[in-house]
């Protein structure tokens, strides 16, 4: 399992979905540990994608849940030493979907897509619930903003978006209304936000109120 293409987020996610698989015994790593591990973390983008997508996120944890317990266990030996038929792909399926984005690795969107397009247990229990590809990629380029993962920390930028991405259109108005009458602080928290995010940037010059800029559109 190469995991040289993969984003650090996404490196800790399979590792995590192994890991998860040893916990419990299980003889290989399936895409059932992997949903699990992804619906677990609160800082990735899957929470908010399924939300963007009107997913019950509780029924779909559960019913992962009750597929994980359903897994064989291992006799004797090491458990979790080898990866699912399903598990491998999906991740495959996942490294097929950078070209849909122009991305150059495999971020913790790509597994969403890999395991929702795989014909198993798992992507039965994302598509009950009602969840789409055509929906969640429409979900994930509107968290993008037209960005695109071009290197192994970007899933970090994603994140940041996800928090605080709608904080960015107040800090412009406060800025573009007050004269540059703003504290230093609020300045500082401003650009550290733009910068998070990637929303934009702040041009600041000597004796001139604060200026924000959004990026250009490609």
């Amino acid at each position: 399992m190469n995991l040289n293409n993969y984003t650090i987020k996404a490196q800790e996610i399979v590792q995590a979905a192994q890991q998860k698989a040893f916990n419990n015994n299980n003889i290989n790593i399936e895409t059932n540990h992997l949903l699990k591990v992804l619906l677990s973390d609160a800082d990735s983008s899957v929470q908010y994608l399924l939300k963007k997508n009107n997913i019950n996120t509780v029924f779909v944890e559960s019913k992962i849940d009750d597929s994980i317990k359903r897994l064989p266990k291992q006799a004797s030996g090491e458990a979790a030493q080898q990866l699912g038929r399903d598990f491998n792909t999906a991740l495959l399926k996942a490294n097929a979907s950078l070209k849909q984005f122009g991305d150059e690795f495999v971020s913790v969107e790509h597994l969403l897509i890999g395991l929702l397009q795989v014909n198993d247990d798992t992507a039965k229990i994302l598509k009950d619930a009602a969840l789409t590809e055509k929906g969640l990629v429409a979900a994930i380029k509107d968290l993008r903003k037209g960005s695109t993962v071009n290197s192994q920390t970007q899933n970090n930028q994603f994140e940041a978006l996800k928090k605080y991405g709608d904080l960015m259109p107040q800090l412009k108005m406060i800025l573009e209304n007050n004269e540059g009458k703003i504290s230093k602080k609020a300045l500082f928290v401003g650009a550290g936000l733009a910068t998070a995010t990637g929303l934009g940037k702040f041009a600041i010059k000597p004796k001139e109120k604060p200026i924000f800029v959004e990026p250009k559109k490609d």
